[in-house]
């Protein structure tokens, strides 16, 4: 009788144990989830500048646009990570923090609690059904971001109506903000049930000031929360009594629910 080498019987045990597919997927998403939680984090340690428009087209037909966008560039060092990935979702969260020691280090600015540590963090998802929950989650940022902006800076506001016959015919509001903000620490976040996101950001401004040397236009700590969407489904024109009604949030941490794939219109 032959006798197997022991590199052979390895071999065939591996080919009849249950198959275990190893892939890229999870590593692929925990890539991505930490370079969303630096991106966030550099956000908070060099700044980020705001863009955000809202503007009511038509107010007597409900028709209404916004946007918002950012830009932030920065370098990071001695910064840590921590990184979860759920096999079942399919979604990897990483959370990144980093002391103000390091960051007055990259900076060069003096900080008045050294040892304090911002936290941010980023989620990524190989999943078609988890990737609205987690894309509304970051327009939820960006929407706080905006509101963080207004409270500190001010904004814009131009409004435009007309009435015929004693009858209202447009009414049309745009308001608009240009920030740049420093610092900024996450309190909370969180999905509803239906995909929905939202994320309070905050700063203590009086800390900033410090740093920057200047006095700023607000004092003591600024927060906002924002809100994004899983699905795009708003038509423009729509009742006022048939929106449909936010469920509870769920837990901070928590990962994100799945949602409905949105169809291309």
């Amino acid at each position: 009788m032959r006798t197997l080498v022991p590199g052979v019987v390895l071999f065939l045990g591996l080919m009849s144990a249950p198959q275990v597919w190893a892939g890229n997927d999870s590593l692929m998403a925990i890539k991505q989830a930490e370079i969303v939680a630096c991106r966030a984090l550099v956000e908070s340690v060099y700044g980020v500048k705001v863009r955000s428009s809202s503007e009511v087209k038509d107010l007597v037909n409900g028709i209404f646009e916004g946007s918002a966008e950012t830009k932030t560039v920065g370098t990071l060092r001695g910064y840590k990570l921590d990184k979860v990935f759920d096999e079942e979702k399919g979604v990897a969260k990483v959370t990144a923090t980093i002391a103000l020691k390091q960051v007055g280090e990259l900076t060069g600015m003096s900080f008045p609690n050294p040892d304090k540590e911002i936290r941010r963090i980023g989620f990524s998802t190989i999943r078609p059904e988890m990737k609205g929950a987690i894309s509304a989650l970051r327009a939820a940022e960006l929407d706080a971001y905006g509101q963080l902006a207004e409270q500190i800076v001010g904004m814009e506001v131009e409004g435009k109506s007309s009435v015929h016959n004693m009858v209202l015919q447009s009414d049309a509001i745009k308001a608009k903000v240009v920030a740049a903000l420093f610092m900024t620490e996450m309190v909370s976040y969180g999905w509803s049930k239906n995909g929905n996101a939202y994320i309070t950001l905050r700063i203590n401004v009086d800390d900033v000031a410090m740093i920057l040397g200047e006095k700023l236009n607000v004092s003591g700590v600024v927060e906002a929360t924002g809100n994004g969407a899983a699905i795009n489904d708003y038509k423009g024109i729509r009742d006022a009594d048939a929106l449909p009604v936010q469920s509870k949030v769920e837990k901070e941490d928590a990962m994100p629910p799945a949602v409905p794939v949105s169809k291309k219109r």
